[in-house]
């Protein structure tokens, strides 16, 4: 939680790591304890606004598990109010393109 150690090359790290083990925790589809799932998903969304786009490759490889492993047997219309509709309300107050390109990364992976 302490902001120092994402700051930097060495904080691009960080986000890397986090990112990559969100998505190990989704992919073994973990049982996982009240709020952790949003707080997974928060994350994750983080992440996609960094400007590194190899950061945002990762969170996307993220969401995509989250979305397989947790969100999967959910009605559709629960799946699009979590993922598509937050996602196109965050680009629409987002004023930088570059912020909003892990978004819509976001967006396109998307289980149909």
């Amino acid at each position: 939680d302490d902001p120092k150690y994402y700051r930097g090359k060495g904080g691009t790290i960080i986000y890397e790591a986090v990112c990559c083990l969100l998505d190990g925790i989704c992919k073994a589809k973990v049982d996982l304890p009240g709020d952790a799932v949003g707080k997974i998903d928060h994350c994750i969304s983080f992440c996609l606004k960094h400007l590194s786009t190899i950061v945002q490759e990762y969170a996307v490889n993220a969401f995509k598990s989250l979305c397989f492993a947790y969100y999967d047997g959910m009605p559709l219309e629960t799946q699009i109010q979590r993922t598509a509709s937050k996602y196109m309300d965050l680009i629409g107050k987002e004023r930088s393109s570059l912020l909003c390109q892990g978004y819509v990364l976001a967006l396109g992976s998307c289980p149909a």
